[in-house]
């Protein structure tokens, strides 16, 4: 159940974990999800996402003072401009770390959709069912 538990951490797919921990593959959905109803195979899963974040929280805060030491660093005027480029990278990850930059491609809120009324409908075109046909491609990136 360790092994289960261990291996379920790296990707949190129940069957695959439960293939790798050594089990048969045979029944391994049913066997990750029997698994994950263990009160302790689940404490043991919790406890690794704990140490996991808090990995990761120490992993985020070394990358951020390494580039904060790039990018702060005292440099001499020189005409090679590659010091310069990595100063710029590395302020510039450190913005968008902070949120300096958001994603102005980023959608936020719902798309409202209103129905047609039966005479709404018989009065588009081809044209128009080509449009809307285009904007639905678009929505879901397919154009």
């Amino acid at each position: 159940m360790l092994a289960f538990s261990r291996e379920y951490l790296k990707d949190f797919n129940a069957a695959a974990a439960s293939i790798r921990a050594g089990y048969s593959p045979r029944g391994a959905k049913q066997h990750g999800y029997k698994l994950l109803q263990n009160p302790g195979v689940l404490q043991a899963i919790e406890e690794g996402k704990a140490r996991l974040a808090k990995r990761t929280e120490h992993e985020t805060e070394r990358i951020s003072e390494k580039l904060r030491t790039i990018a702060f660093r005292p440099v001499d005027v020189v005409e090679d401009p590659k010091p310069a480029a990595v100063i710029v990278k590395a302020l510039e990850l450190l913005g968008k770390q902070e949120g300096m930059f958001p994603d102005r491609t980023k959608l936020e809120g719902a798309i409202g959709l209103v129905p047609l009324t039966p005479e709404q409908a018989a009065r588009l075109d081809t044209k128009d069912l080509e449009a809307i046909v285009a904007l639905a491609r678009k929505a879901r990136g397919e154009a």
